[in-house]
């Protein structure tokens, strides 16, 4: 459980990461719609998955398209009996959640509105604006009507 645990949750993150990759990249090499690239995606997922419960990963002895059980060694711990499926993974993603909030609102870098495209967008009213001070390289007001125009760093 020390080794196996950690090792599962960061292969499901990495294969998460890769899947997230292929719209990102294409947007940004062709500049492709994300919205588009992953609903296309979700039937590339469903066929995948499809294709891998009927066959290679199928449960032995099952006519169902059900996976292999979980080895217990890589199982998060349950907080209650069997009845109740509340475990690990709920403080881990409120744990997770905190992380990214940190990053975006706490750090330079998550309020930096360097190319390719800001991760955070500044707000387009001139009184919501950073203050004095402010490192953004932004200039501002925007060049549109504050509402309900979409914000956008244009710097």
């Amino acid at each position: 459980m020390i080794i196996h645990l950690p090792l599962a949750l960061a292969a499901g993150a990495l294969g998460g990461a890769a899947w997230g990759f292929v719209p990102g990249w294409l947007k940004a090499r062709t500049g492709a719609h994300e919205v588009i690239n992953t609903i296309m995606m979700n039937y590339i997922a469903f066929r995948l998955s499809d294709w891998l419960l009927t066959g290679p990963m199928k449960r032995p002895g099952s006519f169902n398209p059900v996976s292999p059980t979980i080895q217990p060694s890589a199982e998060l711990p349950r907080f209650f009996a069997e009845p109740i499926r509340f475990h690990l993974g709920f403080l881990v993603a409120l744990g997770v959640a905190y992380l990214v909030y940190w990053f975006l609102f706490r750090t330079t870098w998550g309020f930096s509105c360097a190319p390719p495209a800001p991760i955070r967008t500044p707000p387009a009213t001139p009184a919501s604006t950073p203050g004095p001070g402010s490192s953004s390289p932004c200039r501002w007001p925007a060049p549109w009507p504050a509402w309900p125009a979409p914000t956008r760093c244009w710097g």
